[in-house]
Formats: structure tokens, sequence, C-alpha cells
């Protein structure tokens, strides 16, 4: 994945989070939790890969 594309997906993730947030504060909390589960799998597979 190319720093564009990671970009592209960190941008995706943050306007789901405003956009739930905005709906209601538990979804905001939901969707955060998502976003650094997220972030930390594609972190592990981008590290394992590298191995």
């Amino acid at each position: 994945m190319n720093n564009l594309e990671s970009l592209q997906n960190l941008l995706e993730l943050l306007v789901l989070l405003v956009t739930l947030s905005s709906q209601s504060p538990w979804l905001g909390i939901v969707a955060a939790v998502g976003v650094l589960l997220c972030l930390l799998i594609v972190d592990i597979l981008t590290a394992l890969k590298v191995r």
C-alpha cells in the first residue's frame, strides 16, 4: 500500500468517524474504537510483510 492509498484510507475513516459522531455520541465512540483497531491491524500486517 503506498502513501496515497494510506492517506485516502485514513481520510475515509475520518469522514466515517465524523459522520457517525454527528448522529450519536455512542456511534462516534464505537467508530473511534473501530478506526483504532483498523489502524492497528494494518500496522501489524505491514510490519509482518516487511520481515
